[in-house]
């Protein structure tokens, strides 16, 4: 494993960013990608992944039922800040593997859950990437989005998506 388990480069232009680590041998890079893709959809253990104590991430259905497993498209993510909730809509998952360049990612897109059934953009995207051994986690943000979640809670998620010990 390399010597580093902290993302080792970040980037910032307004509301896109991103983190990135690179693995020693390619091997390690895709098990690594597994994990971070794993942590991705441990919604219901974002905060603890994360470290953020003030925030709590739970995964749900249409019916507004608490689902203990892995995120799905159509899925729902509430988040509760101090005493505040929101809710983002799983638009959709794409897994995306390019073998011939050694690459692969997955992307999360999210969407206010208020905007279902009508036209609207995505509000956020999250991807988790792999190319040869560098793993890059990426939060893009629509502009003027307005949500419970600030930038240092988006920072943290995208940060510690690829964050090994």
């Amino acid at each position: 494993m390399a010597e580093h388990s902290e993302p080792i480069a970040s980037s910032e232009m307004s509301n896109e960013w991103h983190y990135s680590y690179d693995a020693e041998f390619i091997e390690e890079a895709e098990d690594l990608f597994i994990e971070s893709k794993d942590k991705l959809f441990d919604v219901s253990n974002w905060a603890t992944i994360c470290g953020i104590t003030n925030i709590r991430f739970t995964l749900s259905d249409h019916h507004a039922r608490e689902l203990h497993r892995k995120a799905h498209t159509g899925d729902y993510i509430k988040v509760f800040k101090e005493d505040a909730g929101y809710v983002f809509f799983i638009e959709n998952i794409e897994y995306d593997d390019y073998p011939d360049e050694n690459k692969e990612s997955f992307l999360m897109r999210l969407k206010h859950a208020e905007v279902i059934g009508k036209p609207a953009e995505n509000i956020a995207g999250i991807l988790i990437e792999r190319n040869n051994t560098i793993l890059t986690a990426y939060c893009m943000l629509q502009e003027n989005t307005t949500c419970i979640l600030n930038k240092n809670d988006w920072d943290l998620l995208i940060q510690n998506y690829i964050k090994f010990d």
